[in-house]
């Protein structure tokens, strides 16, 4: 069913600067318009699982589940309410926008219906996926004077699924085999292909970093021996996120297939041209589980320079800041994987032009945010690269219709606390 939305974005006719007519095509009838937004959604948010040993996908079950309950059904209406929303936006058809509200509200009164806010037994993955949708559907209409509502629909779902509300608690969730969640225990939600043990997967590396991440909330209470202590914490995960790393087969690594040269884009560079390396993945399941792994050990080395630096210790990081630079890299080179829709195409004319011509599927835009706004958070991450992974989230927000991440570029500073909903909604589609 999926298919890409052919729907031209309105712009003013040449010498003038008024927007055409926000109208359906008039060969469209209303119920034609809501199937193509559904196959929209499919399209632009759903990676299909295509190799079980290498990739979850994202929301890979999802057009499986519309078809058996009807176009109609709630989960149905909360596909569209995305789609409507996202191409409202990035099309500039309030029309659109409108009917995606629309959906949102009648969707806000089945679902207090159905889950009897007095009582939350177990259930169909229904509830846990319209949830999810509407999380989605509230990144994309944020912007800055409303700064949506995800918070709500994650809290939400940490009640269907009676577990932390956290990103963390959904991992928690999917090793205690919670019913709710498509989960193979054998493997971890973000895992090595292959991996020995569950110590080796991501999914358990960042549960040892809720430790570190407590501590970091009171880091200036901290006595110079506890700081000794969350240093050697801190340089334990990222040895672990490195041998998680090195333990992955050629077929789960970044393959290079193109390069951006230095000095032959504009200064600064336009999004998608940052000089060096352009990276392929598997899929964006796989090109996401990397950059978490990668803007963890940023964190991570982050904190241990800035412990050397609160304890005077005069001690040599060279290896570790050099090790974080190589992240930066990689995940700058990952950048256009996830924003452009033909890589072919892009690598093409990757000396003759200087901007994405095709922007991507959403799913990728909603991939990346998270992570790179992280990056730009973080000390050791040089100032132009800050600048241009805002750049990056502003051109999200507007080619790819995810308010959020315009949301984030505008705003200097969000407490990690406050990313944790949007990263738990995101992470959820690994599952559903």
């Amino acid at each position: 069913m999926a298919r890409k939305c052919s729907l031209p974005a309105r712009a003013p006719a040449p010498g003038t600067s008024f927007l055409p007519n926000d109208a359906p095509p008039k060969e469209e009838t209303d119920d034609s318009i809501e199937g193509l937004a559904l196959r929209a959604f499919f399209y632009d948010y759903c990676v299909p699982l295509t190799n079980y040993s290498l990739s979850r996908g994202f929301l890979h079950g999802l057009e499986t589940i519309v078809c058996r309950r009807g176009l109609s059904s709630d989960v149905a209406q909360a596909c569209k309410a995305v789609a409507f929303a996202s191409h409202g936006i990035k099309l500039q058809r309030p029309s659109l926008i409108d009917k995606a509200g629309s959906l949102y509200q009648k969707l806000i009164t089945s679902l207090a219906r159905a889950m009897n806010l007095n009582d939350l037994p177990p259930r169909s993955p229904d509830v846990l996926i319209i949830v999810m949708l509407l999380g989605v559907y509230e990144m994309i209409v944020a912007d800055n004077i409303r700064p949506g509502y995800h918070d709500v629909h994650a809290g939400g779902m940490a009640a269907v699924l009676r577990m932390e509300n956290s990103p963390l608690g959904l991992i928690r969730s999917v090793q205690s085999s919670h019913p709710l969640l498509t989960s193979d225990t054998a493997r971890g939600f973000l895992f090595v292909p292959h991996a020995v043990s569950r110590d080796q997967e991501l999914d358990d590396i960042l549960l040892h970093m809720d430790t570190i991440w407590e501590k970091t909330m009171l880091i200036s209470d901290l006595s110079s021996e506890d700081l000794r202590i969350l240093q050697k914490e801190a340089d334990t995960l990222n040895e672990r996120l490195t041998q998680w790393q090195d333990g992955h087969p050629t077929d789960s690594q970044p393959t290079t297939v193109g390069q951006v040269a230095a000095g032959s884009t504009k200064s600064p560079p336009e999004v998608g041209y940052w000089p060096g390396n352009t990276d392929m993945y598997f899929d964006l399941y796989v090109a996401g589980a990397w950059n978490i792994s990668r803007v963890a050990r940023c964190f991570l080395i982050d904190l241990i320079t800035k412990i050397s630096d609160a304890l005077q210790d005069g001690g040599d990081y060279t290896r570790e800041t050099s090790g974080a630079m190589r992240q930066i890299d990689d995940i700058m080179s990952s950048i256009p994987y996830h924003l452009c829709d033909d890589m072919p195409c892009f690598l093409q004319d990757i000396e003759s032009s200087t901007v994405v011509r095709d922007p991507g599927r959403a799913v990728g835009g909603l991939l990346l945010m998270h992570p790179i706004y992280v990056m730009s958070q973080l000390d050791i991450v040089p100032p132009e690269t800050k600048e241009y992974v805002r750049r990056c989230l502003a051109w999200i927000g507007t080619h790819m219709g995810i308010g959020e991440a315009n949301r984030l570029a505008n705003t200097e500073e969000i407490q990690m606390q406050g990313l944790a909903p949007g990263c738990m909604i995101v992470w959820a589609g690994f599952l559903l």
